[in-house]
């Protein structure tokens, strides 16, 4: 995951946990977990400022069932 770990370099409170390429609305979906909301938001920040990144959009699990 090259693009994640480039993410990871700047924001090493950063986990990447999965980065899928989709057919949806998205080019890719990346999972990323954060030590806390302030650290999340500072990531996000670092990927809106990648050159090439036109927009993101930002989903926050609450839960999983299984």
């Amino acid at each position: 995951m090259p693009f994640v770990s480039g993410i990871v370099k700047e924001a090493p409170w950063t986990t990447p946990t999965a980065l899928q390429s989709t057919s949806a609305r998205w080019d890719t979906a990346a999972e990323l977990r954060a030590d806390s909301l302030d650290a999340f938001d500072a990531v996000l920040r670092t990927i809106r400022q990648i050159d090439g990144i036109a927009t993101t959009e930002t989903s926050l699990l609450l839960s999983t069932y299984k």
